[in-house]
């Protein structure tokens, strides 16, 4: 009979841990994270492609062809108004004009109006010749643009100075796109530089004319905007190249949720759990359109309501959730 019991005994207690398992599980907590709904355009925007800028930028030039002799200056140097950008080398400069002079079909095209007047002797060159590259304003310098022992004609950029400390964004918008786009829209910018995060700005300038650029092989119209962006940008370096999404002004805004949040029945109903009273309490919802990272909530949800992250913890309706720990 003793024997007996024992050989039972295995079997009666996996029964009974069996039969209170309902109750363990009615009682247990599962760890869940929850937010609220996110508001979210409808619309994707605008999309555009650009760099970033210091505000109030300019190219310095030259009036006259100059070979850059040294630089006075460095990318993040201050200066003031009359500072030493670059040296001129004057025997240099005098020596490729002359050459040019020689040959007059060969003289670029930006130098024939700065030399059309200009008798090419050595004695006058002397005197036209400027000994250095000037800033024409205060700022900081921002980068030079020519090589040390190269020419740099009127029209090329021997240096970019900043006269302020805010960045913005100039984009090159689609002709067919510019009408819905005004002063004042936000813009979402993102640069590859810093692994593709979001920084916010506000449209404030479009230019009055636009220009024709090309894309690979294609010639596009576009137009540019001017975008200021937000103090929290100061990662970005002028220079950087940009994709920005301008919002549109007759955007609408949708409530959207983490696909990860929606699941669906056998029938085709999907549904979220929202948090209520320390329970996931199922609510089918109706879905429309998607994001990349989140589904539009046409019905079902409001933006007061606490949405479970991941629907897939849940293993039935009325399950008593908690919080999860952040790791």
């Amino acid at each position: 009979m003793k024997k007996r019991l024992l050989v039972l005994l295995p079997a009666i207690l996996i029964t009974a841990f069996f039969l209170s398992l309902p109750l363990f599980v009615g009682s247990a907590v599962t760890p869940v994270s929850f937010s609220y709904p996110t508001q979210t355009n409808d619309s994707a925007g605008v999309l555009a492609s650009g760099r970033i800028e210091k505000e109030m930028q300019i190219n310095v030039t030259s009036e006259f062809p100059v070979v850059i002799k040294e630089y006075a200056v460095y990318p993040g140097d201050s200066v003031q108004a009359g500072d030493v950008i670059a040296y001129v080398d004057v025997m240099q400069t005098k020596e490729m004009l002359l050459t040019l002079a020689q040959t007059a079909s060969i003289i670029p095209e930006e130098y024939k109006d700065v030399l059309s007047n200009i008798k090419l002797d050595e004695s006058l060159l002397s005197s036209v010749i400027p000994p250095a590259v000037y800033a024409p304003a205060n700022g900081t310098v921002l980068s030079v643009g020519v090589f040390v022992g190269e020419m740099a004609s009127p029209t090329d950029t021997v240096a970019v100075v900043a006269r302020g400390d805010t960045l913005v964004t100039v984009l090159e918008v689609d002709e067919s796109e510019v009408e819905s786009i005004a002063v004042g829209d936000r813009v979402i910018v993102k640069a590859s530089a810093t692994g593709g995060k979001q920084y916010g700005g506000i449209v404030t300038e479009i230019a009055p004319a636009a220009q024709q650029v090309f894309s690979g092989t294609q010639q596009q119209t576009v137009v540019q905007v001017r975008a200021c962006l937000s103090s929290q940008a100061d990662e970005l370096r002028p220079g950087y190249s940009v994709s920005a999404q301008i919002q549109k002004k007759d955007q609408k805004t949708v409530l959207t949720v983490p696909y990860e949040s929606v699941a669906q029945d056998d029938d085709g109903q999907e549904y979220v759990y929202v948090y209520e009273d320390g329970r996931a309490v199922r609510r089918d919802v109706v879905t429309g359109k998607e994001f990349s990272d989140c589904v539009a909530i046409e019905s079902g949800i409001d933006k007061e309501d606490l949405i479970i992250g991941e629907a897939a913890q849940i293993l039935r309706d009325g399950v008593r959730v908690t919080q999860k720990e952040a790791s």
